[in-house]
């Protein structure tokens, strides 16, 4: 179903009076908002917490002799005093030096197509339901912790700007998170999660109930699992690690406010620089259908695209937002984001992936007489180009085969080498929308992230060092 994402009747005519406030203005940007949120969360046997809320609010941010200056309010009264109240801001902070790319003035209007809104949903259904899967983990043999989550968002955003854009959007996700932790033989935690996310459909997180029991049964096993030996092997990355590996370690300094900001990073990250092997392609874009950072526009108006940041193993693009663009004589890519109303876009990415190469999973393991299989994020940081990601599972590879389980698998290195020493990249993709990405203040923002099997040739594991 479609609902009306359609403001208040009468909003064009209003935010067109707002915008003539701008005379003086370079450019000026109106964004409003109406966000619908449900939270729940179920720590072992008790309920945590029971959110639902209506937020609503806008922003003016305004371009006045090269300095931006912002506003955000809750209310839709006295809109052109609030772009006077922004264009005053910028001229606080005297002559700048930001310049935008220029854009062309869309009108448009991007419902979604909604299979089963969570909003239709009572609210004790859902409570009921979420606590019955916590109920299975909390049951389990050997589970001594749970928690259970559940959050729904919805917003509609609505963007006019000076350039003569006026867009609608609105988008949703549904999101189901389960965890159960078990105790090893030293009383320490290990613990084992899964997820349902849609961002159409409600009855993603109808029937999961084996997923519960699975979960349980996975922390237990975790628990009772050797200890990887730490070392440097060969290591076969799955799908759902891969893509934060490359939204993690790349993705960030693919955008373009980090490189415009440092110098060095400039030279670092030339256009044209060899990355990888010939198969090593690694995109970001917002038209990837029903994924976290999906959307039509960005928060500054400009189409979202596929944006290859390597192609065939070179360095071929970063993302940017207009100023960015303008800054680095490059074009826009649709990658100005906030996380809402009360913060003005930055660069941020939306879906990022590498892309399937041409094997299989069965060719990647082949001959493999002794290595690592490392599966799903659990947890990592970064620091500029060096990184360390923890795996959610890992098993050992005997002979081309998947053996036996192994706890506390984690990856690190250098992204330069790392990329470099990807050999093999399998035909399959796996997309994954539940998490969100935080930058300066702006946190938790949708996006999507994704890729297929890697196989990573002398790749450093961290485990037990004994």
């Amino acid at each position: 179903m479609t609902r009306d994402v359609a403001l208040l009747p009468d909003v064009r005519e209003r935010l067109d009076e707002a915008l003539r406030a701008g005379t003086d203005a370079a450019e000026v940007e109106i964004r409003l908002e109406e966000i619908e949120t449900t939270q729940i969360a179920f720590q072992k046997d008790s309920l945590e917490s029971l959110d639902k809320g209506v937020s609503a609010g806008g922003c003016v941010r305004a371009l006045v002799d090269g300095s931006w200056g912002f506003a955000s309010f809750n209310s839709l009264d006295n809109l052109p005093d609030r772009v006077r109240q922004a264009m005053t801001m910028a001229r606080a902070l005297g002559p700048g030096t930001v310049r935008l790319a220029e854009q062309e003035p869309r009108i448009d209007r991007v419902p979604i197509e909604i299979r089963r809104d969570p909003r239709d949903i009572p609210v004790s259904d859902t409570l009921r339901l979420v606590g019955d899967y916590n109920e299975i983990m909390v049951k389990s043999d050997g589970i001594v912790s749970t928690a259970t989550y559940y959050w729904h968002f919805h917003y509609r955003r609505l963007f006019a700007n000076k350039t003569g854009s006026f867009i609608e959007q609105e988008k949703m996700r549904v999101t189901l998170v389960l965890l159960a932790m078990a105790a090893d033989e030293n009383g320490m935690m290990q613990d084992a999660r899964d997820f349902a996310n849609s961002l159409v459909d409600y009855d993603v997180i109808l029937g999961k109930e084996s997923l519960a029991r699975e979960v349980a049964m996975r922390a237990v096993e975790v628990a009772n699992a050797p200890n990887v030996k730490a070392g440097t092997y060969t290591v076969v990355v799955d799908p759902d690690l891969t893509g934060t590996f490359v939204h993690e370690a790349f993705g960030h300094l693919s955008e373009a406010d980090f490189v415009h900001e440092n110098p060095d990073w400039q030279k670092i990250l030339t256009m044209g620089r060899k990355m990888g092997r010939e198969s090593l392609n690694i995109t970001d874009g917002g038209t990837v259908p029903e994924q976290g950072g999906t959307m039509k526009y960005d928060d500054e108006g400009t189409p979202t695209r596929l944006t290859y940041l390597v192609r065939d193993g070179i360095l071929t693009g970063r993302l940017h937002s207009r100023e960015t663009a303008a800054a680095l004589g490059e074009s826009p890519t649709g990658n100005a984001r906030a996380v809402n109303y009360r913060y003005p876009p930055i660069v941020r990415m939306t879906n990022t992936s590498i892309e399937p190469g041409p094997h299989t999973l069965d060719d990647i393991l082949s001959d493999i007489k002794f290595g690592i299989y490392a599966v799903r994020p659990h947890g990592g940081q970064t620091s500029l180009e060096q990184f360390t990601f923890g795996a959610d599972q890992g098993f050992e590879i005997v002979n081309g085969e998947i053996g036996r389980r192994v706890r506390n698998v984690s990856i690190s290195g250098n992204l330069f080498k790392t990329l470099e020493n990807i050999d093999m990249i399998s035909n399959d993709r796996n997309w994954e929308s539940i998490g969100g990405c935080g930058k300066h203040v702006q946190t938790p923002l949708p996006v999507g992230t994704g890729g297929p099997h890697i196989r990573i040739q002398d790749c450093v594991v961290g485990g037990d060092a004994s």
